[in-house]
């Protein structure tokens, strides 16, 4: 027979025999089939009594993606020395073993005190209990069963991340905010840290449509610390005029930095590129002086023209006599809203009237005016021929001779009078 472990201990207990106690036997007297003991004492085994008097801390508050620290005193208060055994720390709220830790054979009044160090993940925000138990799988007889456990409040806090994401005020601002086509443009991005912890260094990537147009480094942000990244874009594949083109902007595109927040990451802002600055050359006049001239004679051309745009023209003026080129400037430059006058000396032979005709170029081209006229004109210079020396001499002469004459004859008549 074998004590019952929960049998009083240090008191007396009866005993007592009974035969045939199924009645199986037809006996002229069954009320003498029982015989007892009155004095049987029980006393205690000596035995192992694993128990956790503490846990430190023995409560607690953690954020997620964090690590805790607890230490669990276990101690043998039995009669016996104990066996090595284990502690699990379990998460009763979830049922989840969180670790199983070993634990030596301990002499009597011995203590060991267990660190467990636990990452906090994979855990619901909120509070949950956990219970370090000795001896979990009952291994070892003890004196008392029901000692063992130990249990800890925790609070699952959010855990203390970074949060990169772009201001609501001014997020996104283009130099020039309306660039030009053709026009390099400044992309002034700004980053915030909004989350509870510093964040890593990552990359911002700027987009326009299916390609990335530029990669730049954004550096490690404290809590609440924001940076302005510039990005210098050139443009290039904006070819005319066009409004509200997007340019979505992505912090951290790789998911490299975790985060208490990845959707606010992306955003997409629009820019305007309006018509490149362009000269608008008109109103071309073209003066002679003198207007006649005699054979071999120069004469003065002034050229005026006007530049309407924004910008300014380089140009080249050429002058023909005829099909013949008599005059040219190049590299002319007519100031945006501005006007040129430039004057040529040219030398005009042969007689009759000569046609002095004035082009202006653009480049290789013949610029046209607003209205798509070339600015080609034209003015008239007649050209004489030269007195002959001879005649001129003789006509001379004959005044000189006359008036000799006259001279003569007034003396005269004045001495006859």
């Amino acid at each position: 027979w074998t004590v019952p472990g929960d049998a009083d201990v240090g008191s007396d207990h009866f005993i007592r025999g009974e035969a045939d106690w199924l009645k199986a036997v037809t006996e002229l007297d069954d009320g003498n089939n029982n015989g007892s003991f009155n004095g049987l004492l029980v006393k205690r085994r000596n035995l192992p009594d694993l128990t956790i008097p503490q846990v430190v801390p023995a409560s607690a508050t953690v954020k997620l993606e964090t690590r805790i620290t607890f230490t669990a005193t276990v101690k043998n208060q039995g009669s016996l020395a104990s066996s090595n055994t284990s502690l699990e720390i379990k998460d009763i709220t979830h049922n989840r073993t969180l670790e199983r830790l070993a634990v030596k054979g301990l002499a009597v009044d011995e203590t060991v005190d267990i660190v467990f160090v636990w990452f906090v993940e994979n855990v619901p925000e909120g509070a949950l209990t956990l219970r370090f138990m000795v001896d979990p799988d009952d291994m070892i007889a003890e004196e008392d069963e029901f000692n063992n456990a130990f249990e800890v409040d925790v609070v699952i806090e959010a855990a203390a991340l970074p949060d990169l994401t772009f201001p609501e005020e001014d997020p996104v601002l283009f130099f020039p905010a309306e660039p030009r086509v053709g026009e390099a443009v400044t992309i002034s991005i700004t980053v915030v840290n909004i989350g509870t912890n510093a964040s890593e260094g990552t990359i911002l990537e700027v987009w326009l449509g299916n390609n990335v147009i530029a990669t730049v480094n954004v550096p490690p942000l404290g809590m609440g610390e924001h940076r302005v990244i510039d990005v210098q874009w050139a443009a290039t594949e904006i070819q005319s005029p066009l409004e509200d083109i997007p340019i979505p902007i992505r912090i951290d595109p790789n998911n490299d930095i975790r985060e208490s927040n990845t959707t606010n990451n992306d955003m997409t802002s629009t820019v305007t590129f309006v018509q490149p600055p362009s000269a608008v050359l008109d109103n071309l006049v073209v003066a002679a002086d003198p207007t006649k001239v005699e054979d071999g004679g120069k004469v003065a051309v002034t050229v005026s023209i006007e530049n309407t745009g924004d910008n300014p023209a380089i140009i080249t003026i050429t002058i023909k006599d005829g099909l013949t080129e008599v005059g040219s400037k190049q590299a002319i430059t007519v100031p945006a809203g501005g006007m040129k006058n430039e004057s040529f000396s040219i030398t005009l032979e042969g007689t009759g009237d000569h046609v002095i005709t004035v082009t202006v170029y653009d480049g290789d081209e013949v610029a046209q005016d607003p209205a798509g006229k070339d600015l080609v004109e034209s003015v008239t210079v007649e050209v004489t021929a030269k007195e002959d020396a001879g005649s001129s001499t003789m006509l001379y002469v004959v005044i000189v001779v006359i008036a000799l004459v006259v001279v003569v004859a007034l003396v005269f008549f004045m001495r006859r009078k």
